[in-house]
């Protein structure tokens, strides 16, 4: 799961600039408060940043990953 969602997200900023929870609910097929469970997930692993209403980020560890 964890790398379904950092590919997607550095996909997402690659072509758009940004990764926001709604296109990652569409694009994966899942409804928006899956997506936000799980990106607080990868956020306490360390692998995204996100600030409250904002883009959510990878981190270096997320690149790496």
């Amino acid at each position: 799961m964890a790398e379904d969602y950092v590919e997607l997200i550095a996909e997402l900023i690659e072509t758009r600039g940004e990764a926001r929870p709604v296109e990652i609910a569409e694009r994966l097929g899942v409804k928006p408060p899956t997506v936000t469970k799980n990106i607080s997930r990868l956020k306490a692993a360390g692998l995204v940043r996100r600030e409250p209403y904002r883009a959510i980020f990878l981190t270096d560890a997320g690149q790496d990953l």
